[in-house]
């Protein structure tokens, strides 16, 4: 809430803020940072809130290393007993003279004198150490025993740059462990704060684990200032998938997690990528053959049993030009409700490898088409022949006009008829229209968990491509059934379409199937 509010292109709204509180209040971690009271008025206001709201964690606030900054700030606690005050000074001698103009000894008398100030006004000091990694490893130490000796509960040591290696950030931190005595003595805990500039943030922060430190410092999708800090959710699966290895208690609920990811993804309008750790799309689907066979007989083949903990996505079998019978008979299975083996099996093996050929998956609705063309499959099956939308922008009464020309029976091109649908809809989502659409024209229930675009970026003669990806549920008895699709293509709107198209087809599929087995 304060790191990442000031990444470039990021500002989060008090609505916003108060959403991601809740959720790191649900999640249980020891301290939220709200902001920067003396940034600007409404900054003041905004962590004025939030400490209010914020029921039972410690909430924190930072503060530049002036009395007058430090006096404005603590006036945002509603509750002096969980507040902590984070104050941050310089120790590198690069940002010492480039920032400040102080000397080392100056430096230190500021920080005593800053830390014996902020004590009067929290329950909690933090010190930050702006720059620790590039500075004098004796001059750190120092800085931290004045701050320590003068009432600071925590020393934050910053990465500021992402300059450090692992193997530096270890060593700094057992050295300062050692020789300060208020670390040594457990009087005050030593705490790390590390960027990814170098993409090293998750390494520095566990090396740091490793080496004793009492207190990270992360962030939800490791959002923050230039290539941002650790992220919160891979530390926190990586600590509880490997206690041989990092033997600490975070006392953190994993289950919201994904949930957060989610939500945090959509408030920032970032698309995450597909292969990012824990909260990327891929991370629990299967595209070539071998894993799928190993993943459908045992997951721990190939998935980490603990990402399923976090609710993050569901495990998916991608039909690809990789992909093997096992994988395929499971996805026919799934939304045809047909078994498939033998001599069948290998037919349509081998159609698919064709189709698959210059296509990354092979849709939903094309597996579908395929199995009604081999006569394996006779349910009514619709493609989206032509679409087009048109948006008026308004403030006051957004509207979309749609208009569909939708291809049924096209599995069979003899019995194939085209039917037109239009569909007007007030309201600024752009997903909302098609969504509506779809669940009138088709008289379906269609209920939209997650959506994630993500644009790969093309140049002057490639268009960029676009991934879709939708977790969607369809009312069924005794439970909803689940969806979890992506297509790859040109147009949003249009993958979009076809993707609850894909929902559409399964779903006259399978009831088919149950209308055939009741026969």
């Amino acid at each position: 809430l304060r790191e990442g509010d000031q990444a470039a292109g990021f500002a989060f709204s008090l609505k916003e803020k108060l959403r991601i509180a809740s959720l790191l209040e649900t999640i249980g971690v020891d301290c939220i940072e709200v902001g920067f009271p003396s940034a600007s008025l409404q900054n003041f206001e905004n962590c004025r809130i939030l400490c209010s709201e914020i029921k039972s964690t410690q909430v924190a606030v930072m503060s530049r290393g002036t009395l007058p900054d430090i006096k404005r700030s603590a006036q945002v606690f509603s509750d002096p007993s969980r507040s902590l005050l984070h104050i941050s000074l310089p120790v590198s001698d690069l940002h010492m003279s480039v920032k400040l103009g102080r000397s080392r000894n100056e430096l230190l008398s500021i920080a005593k004198e800053m830390t014996q100030f902020a004590s009067g006004f929290a329950s909690m000091v933090e010190m930050g150490a702006e720059d620790a990694t590039r500075a004098d490893p004796d001059y750190l130490a120092e800085y931290c025993d004045v701050v320590t000796q003068n009432g600071a509960h925590i020393v934050n040591i910053a990465d500021t740059v992402g300059h450090a290696a692992p193997s530096e950030i270890s060593s700094l931190v057992q050295s300062l462990m050692h020789s300060v005595t208020a670390f040594r003595n457990g009087s005050a805990l030593l705490s790390v704060h590390c960027h990814n500039d170098l993409g090293l943030a998750n390494a520095n922060t566990l090396a740091a684990i490793e080496s004793g430190c009492g207190q990270i410092e992360v962030t939800c999708l490791g959002i923050g200032d230039r290539a941002g800090n650790a992220p919160l959710e891979e530390i926190a699966f990586i600590l509880h998938s490997r206690p041989d290895l990092y033997p600490v208690s975070t006392g953190l609920v994993l289950a919201p997690l994904g949930k957060m990811a989610r939500e945090l993804a959509s408030i920032t309008g970032t698309a995450l990528s597909p292969f990012k750790p824990v909260t990327g799309i891929n991370v629990r689907a299967h595209a070539a053959g071998i894993h799928q066979q190993g993943v459908l007989r045992d997951k721990a083949t190939y998935e980490f049993s603990p990402l399923s903990l976090g609710n993050l996505f569901p495990q998916r079998i991608v039909i690809s030009k990789l992909s093997g019978k096992a994988g395929l008979q499971t996805v026919i299975r799934q939304y045809a409700g047909i078994s498939v083996e033998g001599e069948t099996l290998d037919q349509l093996m081998d159609l698919v490898k064709v189709r698959t050929e210059n296509s990354p998956i092979l849709g939903v609705t094309e597996l579908l088409c395929l199995l009604a063309s081999q006569k394996i499959l006779n349910a009514p099956l619709v493609q989206c022949d032509s679409f087009s939308i048109s948006r008026e922008e308004s403030l006051t009464h957004p509207r979309s006009t749609l208009r569909a020309l939708f291809l049924w029976n096209a599995g069979s091109a003899s019995e194939a008829k085209l039917q037109e649908a239009q569909y007007i809809y007030e309201g600024v989502s752009w997903e909302s229209p098609l969504l509506a659409l779809v669940n009138e024209h088709f008289s379906v229930s269609v209920h939209l968990t997650s959506i994630a675009v993500s644009e790969f970026c093309g140049n002057n003669s490639v268009p960029s491509k676009i991934r879709v990806y939708v977790e969607a549920s369809v009312d069924s008895n005794p439970l909803p059934r689940i969806y979890a699709l992506e297509r790859v293509g040109y147009s949003r709107d249009r993958l979009f379409l076809e993707l609850l198209l894909d929902i559409v087809n399964a779903e006259n599929a399978l009831a088919t199937q149950r209308v055939s087995r009741e026969e």
